[in-house]
């Protein structure tokens, strides 16, 4: 039986644009990988909590630093609902919470809570985005979508 670290899904296929997206957010969990990261079946893997997200090809997969102990982190999981209103799309969720940020002394938002330094300042930064897309039409707003936004990282 595989271990989970050898279970990683490599998105980029030899594709450079998605290799760029892969180094930023990945490594990626198939649904396989995911359920096993939880201790249970991919048909009932907790998918309203998790970022999951979608390749063009259809593939469902899932950033696999979300997960910890055969469980998700849970100031991820409160901060995926934050943005919930600001968008569905897991791309966009798995970039906002990789990118650095100066606010955070240049940490990720995920560095920041896997370094233990608390949650109000990326809750902050989550409520933040969440009004710059105040007003914006709906149509502009990001919906969930299939491969990785067309922007580079």
């Amino acid at each position: 039986m595989m271990s989970i670290n050898e279970r990683w899904f490599d998105v980029s296929r030899g594709t450079p644009a998605l290799s760029e997206w892969d180094a930023l957010i990945g490594p990626f969990y198939d649904a396989d990988a995911a359920a096993l990261a939880l201790g249970t079946c991919p048909r009932l893997l907790p998918r309203e909590r998790l970022i999951e997200t979608r390749t063009s090809d259809g593939h469902c997969l899932y950033p696999a630093w979300q997960f910890q102990d055969r469980a998700l982190y849970s100031e991820i999981v409160e901060l995926k609902r934050q943005l919930a209103p600001a968008t569905e799309d897991g791309w966009t969720i798995a970039w906002w919470m990789k990118v650095r940020r100066r606010e955070l002394n240049n940490f990720s938002v995920y560095s920041w809570i896997r370094a233990a330094r608390g949650l109000d300042i990326p809750l902050d930064l989550a409520r933040a985005f969440v009004a710059e897309t105040e007003g914006v039409p709906s149509a502009r707003r990001t919906r969930r979508r299939t491969g990785p936004p067309d922007v580079r990282p």
